[in-house]
């Protein structure tokens, strides 16, 4: 009813029923040609999921029992006002709102019903949050005086539901305003104890006046500055604005939860040396640090490796640049970079410049930001003409060496195919024939290291 109000699409359509829920749910689905899953049998939840369109779009259904004796009790147990507005079927205009949902959602407030709401569900306290970046709406100061009050509950609810709502928010193109939001109204710290560690790394120990945590925000807020740029404001050319922000697109959530938490190892490995302050091995021990706190939160094994891989990574882009500046990357150093971060690549390069536009104001200078917004720039370009070469048909395969060179299935065959497609990716093999001859001219050397 809430996007109906506001005109906005749904792909998700609620029922309340008062009675024979299950029954209902079962006749709606032979209707549909769908089936019944059930969500929850105790509290009589089901779904119904069916395809819808051209393109198959999915439609869900929720079949719930009435909670109470009539829907204005049911209502009375939602989160918020705009969420508790409902419509009889046989009478879709007669909207049901004994809690001004409508008007709210005209003054785009959110307001809670009850706060014993919040106790009832503690993942409402961060629902606010993901309805207000949703919808660009306000929390009224009374519901964030609530919020606040319970906000260590938020610990309690199952970690996949807190995890889907933080991606949620994350989802939005401001999302930093909120993870400010979240903080201040402490919901953050009882979901990461972590943050508390980052806060206390002041500037005695940190190069930014509020300690490591304002970097790590500042990090976000520099890579939605750079995802939600156009190709002028970002320093990239239109085509390969285009490229980037096609080829991250569908990970843009998870890319913003790294670039929050890629430092989260630092105040465990702050040293001081010769007055400088130095974070020996940060990058593995973060890797480590964030597959744990991913892994609290379930996501897929997928979503952890490519964080694990980033975060221990992230600062090989500014040793690459040096080379880069100084004239003295090779081909095959590129390659294998390239080679070694996959589909990775741009959204290590992209976390590298975050993390260095954080320290604009602090400590980096503008020349330094420029360098390696160049750097980064030319170096997603060759990626991509990586990628263009990569798709090409390959010069040789497993079955081509073994019966060329008469030698069984072994790793050696691995390390050869390797070595012919580095030669071709660096431009120095273009045929099949090229690539037999340096596989003779290289025997030795491939079967010493294999």
């Amino acid at each position: 009813m809430r996007d109906a109000i506001l005109h906005k699409q749904t792909t998700d359509i609620d029922f309340v029923v008062d009675r024979n829920v299950l029954e209902l749910a079962k006749r709606s689905a032979k209707r549909l040609s769908s089936r019944v899953i059930t969500l929850d049998d105790v509290n009589r939840i089901y779904r119904i999921v069916i395809k819808s369109g051209p393109e198959g779009q999915m439609i869900t259904l929720d079949f719930s029992a009435m909670s109470g004796k009539n829907i204005n009790e049911d209502l009375s147990r939602r989160d918020f006002t705009i969420n508790a507005v409902a419509a009889p079927l046989n009478s879709l205009d007669n909207m049901i709102d004994p809690y001004n949902g409508i008007a709210d959602l005209k003054a785009k407030i959110i307001r809670s019903i009850a706060e014993k709401n919040f106790i009832d569900d503690p993942l409402r306290l961060l629902r606010a949050f993901r309805f207000s970046a949703e919808l660009n709406f306000d929390i009224l100061p009374q519901t964030l005086r609530q919020i606040k009050k319970h906000s260590k509950l938020i610990s309690k609810p199952a970690k996949e539901r807190v995890r889907e709502e933080l991606l949620k928010i994350f989802f939005v193109n401001n999302s930093t305003k909120y993870i400010y939001e979240l903080d201040k109204n402490k919901l953050l710290e009882p979901l990461f104890p972590e943050i508390a560690a980052m806060k206390k790394s002041s500037r005695k120990f940190y190069f930014h006046p509020e300690g490591l945590w304002q970097h790590s925000k500042l990090s976000l807020a520099s890579f939605e500055k750079l995802v939600n740029s156009t190709a002028l404001e970002s320093g990239f050319d239109p085509d390969l604005t285009a490229k980037i922000f096609s080829h991250i697109s569908s990970r843009l959530p998870l890319l913003k939860f790294i670039a929050l938490f890629h430092d989260v190892a630092k105040p465990q490995t702050v040293a001081r040396i010769n007055g400088r302050i130095r974070f020996f091995n940060h990058e593995s021990e973060g890797a480590k640090k964030i597959k744990k706190i991913m892994q609290k939160l379930r996501f897929s094994n997928k979503e952890i490796q490519i964080a694990e891989q980033l975060v221990k990574t992230h600062m090989r882009p500014g040793n690459v640049a040096q080379s880069f500046h100084k004239g003295t990357l090779s081909p095959k150093a590129a390659y294998r970079f390239f080679r070694n971060m996959g589909d990775e690549t741009i959204d290590l390069l992209l976390l590298s410049l975050a993390d260095r536009m954080s320290y604009i104001g602090i400590s980096a200078k503008p020349k330094e930001i420029e360098l390696h917004t160049i750097f980064i720039n030319k170096f997603s370009r060759r990626f991509f003409e990586y990628k263009q070469k990569i798709s090409q048909p390959k010069l040789v395969d497993g079955y081509m060496i073994m019966k060329k060179f008469r030698i069984p299935s072994s790793p050696l065959i691995g390390k050869i195919i390797r070595f012919v497609e580095e030669s071709q990716m660096t431009g120095k093999t273009d045929t099949t024939e090229q690539a037999i001859k340096l596989i003779k001219k290289n025997w030795r050397k491939l079967n010493e290291q294999t």
